[in-house]
């Protein structure tokens, strides 16, 4: 167990001193934050700013304007002038923030104050560190995002129909911004390790479709309700799209990573290589995680869960009698046929009974319970080679259904021990169940329901999967030496994330620490290093991070309360008021327990405030 790492405090940001010295693209004014109401309260200037915010979240997201079943007019802004954009927009929120005084805020008026402020500090950094993301890697790319947002635009209507081919014609000029950003990384001594271009080549060239094959494609379930002649004109305008300038696009963009910029392309992994990836690095442990911690630390955090977890697995190995080192019995448990599927129709079936087990026994852990259903779907084929597992997509009003996409390839490779925990990651109690009821909250600003902070989210998944234990579940001792696997492997993400882009492991180095401490075969083994290597830096350290922080807050809390504790006022908690910072979380938290302590001893003490700041 960890402890929470601090609470949020001192001032609020100030603007680079260049904020405003850059002249604004004259092709791209930068949205400002409009601060109205110059004679309003604190609360109402702090509810303008976040109007602000949401409108500006929905301007820059068509993902989320998708969501909440809004038209979409512009595929997502991925220029140099798009990210200057943002940064005079928070700088701008930054400053109205300077002018609302805590203490005329109830708490979730800080909550929302807290949040804006954390953006704010950290889209300055973003901006400052462009030109290390990364726009054509499998996990961090968003070109999967822009797929599945063609493949749930409206065409029912002419109108629609127009908007679809619309938004197809600026996709060339989105992957030429793709295509200059690799140029511009290029020059500045950025260029993404070989080991990973054979992924990213893979990825790009399964985007390569003929027509009634391409990810463009509109089928005619879709087109159903159109007239016969309208379906033809349109059909036959988005294939000539298809040939004539999609695949052409795609083909050129592919070609350079392919020549010019493989060429270029160093043979280790790891952002330390690269002029500033270090600083960046730092920059990505506190966005990701969303605590004030260093790498090392954090590295140090891993090699104790290790320690702790090869503890515990080693007591259900003499429990199983089985004799032997603890490297013989992780050795027999990925070899060992249960865990196995032989079809990928029966991965998607053991995921389902899991979830299914624990529904009718979340009221017991949970006061509310999501409207929004779920269910498990295979990744589509040409995903699975690049990804280790799968994604949770969430429901949105073309398909009001959760799904959990899973891969079901290489089962032979698969080991499934951990597959009762993922399946409470994943659907519930875990991404469905919080995710859900974020979107079926009303009560929260509007800004707040659209907001994901990894730590808080991937923590609370990881969380949920050992909620399995409160619920009854894992029930024999395989299930548990599972369950402490995939703890096992959240663990492992800690040290080789830090070690490949903070200490200089090579890849073949965390390669070996990942065999030696995780039951994934060697197919999950190369994705996942390169994820972490070369891909989405920082981003696994989220899981473990937020899962221990959720677990800390939780302890504290019992003690505290002793016989006073409810879980399920400790859940609602930590889920009623939407993801935030874990830093927010914590002082979120320390207020609850102060209600619940007034809630059950009224006149045992006058009534304390939070601090001024959270």
């Amino acid at each position: 167990m960890i402890g929470v790492i601090g609470l949020i405090g001192g001032a609020l940001i100030q603007p680079p001193e260049d904020a405003h010295r850059e002249s604004p693209d004259t092709r791209r004014p930068p949205v400002v934050a409009r601060i109205r109401l110059t004679d309003s309260t604190d609360a109402e200037r702090l509810s303008a700013l976040g109007d602000d915010v949401w409108r500006h979240q929905m301007a820059g997201n068509a993902f989320a304007l998708l969501r909440r079943g809004l038209p979409v007019k512009r595929l997502p802004d991925y220029t140099p002038e798009g990210a200057r954009a943002d940064r005079d927009f928070w700088t701008s929120i930054s400053r109205g923030l300077t002018r609302i005084r805590d203490k005329k805020l109830d708490h979730q008026g800080r909550i929302s104050k807290a949040i804006l402020a954390w953006q704010a500090r950290q889209r300055f950094e973003a901006y400052r560190h462009y030109w290390f993301t990364s726009l054509v890697t499998p996990y961090a790319t968003p070109i999967r995002g822009v797929h599945r947002l063609f493949a749930s635009l409206p065409v029912t209507s002419e109108a629609d129909r127009q908007n679809f081919l619309g938004l197809l014609a600026q996709y060339p000029a989105l992957l030429d911004v793709i295509h200059q950003k690799l140029k511009g990384q290029q020059a500045r001594g950025i260029v993404l390790p070989k080991a990973e271009l054979a992924l990213v080549v893979l990825l790009w060239r399964s985007f390569v479709r003929p027509v009634g094959q391409s990810p463009f494609d509109v089928d005619s379930v879709r087109l159903a309700t159109v007239s016969p002649d309208a379906r033809a004109r349109f059909t036959s305008k988005l294939a000539a799209a298809i040939n004539d300038r999609v695949n052409p696009a795609l083909e050129a963009l592919i070609a350079f990573i392919e020549g010019p910029y493989y060429s270029g392309a160093p043979d280790r992994v790891g952002l330390w290589q690269y002029p500033g990836g270090k600083a960046y690095y730092h920059h990505l442990v506190r966005v990701h995680t969303t605590l004030s911690i260093e790498p090392n630390d954090v590295f140090a955090v891993g090699q104790r869960q290790i320690d702790s977890l090869s503890q515990e697995l080693s007591k259900v190995q003499r429990l199983l009698g089985f004799a032997g080192t603890l490297a013989k019995f992780i050795s027999s448990l990925r070899s060992d046929p249960r865990f196995f599927a032989s079809t990928p129709e029966e991965v998607g079936r053991r995921l389902d009974r899991f979830a299914a087990e624990v529904e009718p026994k979340l009221a017991s852990l949970f006061l509310r319970i999501p409207v929004a259903k779920y269910e498990t779907r295979r990744l589509a084929l040409d995903l699975e080679p690049t990804m280790t597992y799968g994604y949770y997509d969430e429901p949105r009003p073309a398909r009001p259904t959760g799904v959990y996409f899973y891969n079901g390839s290489n089962l032979d490779q698969r080991n499934l021990a951990n597959i009762e925990g993922l399946a409470y990651h994943e659907l519930v109690p875990g991404h469905h169940l919080q995710i859900a009821l974020l979107r079926e909250n009303t009560t929260l600003p509007t800004f707040r329901q659209d907001l994901g902070f990894t730590a808080y989210g991937e923590g609370w998944g990881d969380y949920a999967s050992m909620l399995g234990n409160d619920l009854g579940q894992y029930r024999d001792a395989y299930s548990r030496a599972g369950r402490l696997m995939m703890e096992m492997m959240l663990g492992t993400r800690l040290v080789l994330d830090v070690g490949m882009n903070y200490r200089g492991w090579s890849l073949e180095q965390a390669r070996e620490f990942m065999r030696k401490h995780t039951l994934e075969g060697a197919t999950q083994i190369e994705t996942e290093t390169l994820r972490y290597g070369a891909d989405q830096p920082g981003q696994a350290l989220a899981y473990r991070m937020g899962s221990l922080t959720i677990q800390s807050l939780r302890e504290r809390t019992r003690r505290r309360l002793g016989p006073d504790f409810d879980i399920r006022r400790f859940h609602e908690a930590i889920l009623g008021s939407g993801q935030m910072p874990l830093d927010v979380l914590a002082w979120h938290v320390g207020r609850f327990v102060e209600e619940e302590e007034q809630r059950h001893s009224p006149t045992s003490g006058q009534w304390r405030l939070p601090p001024t700041r959270p």
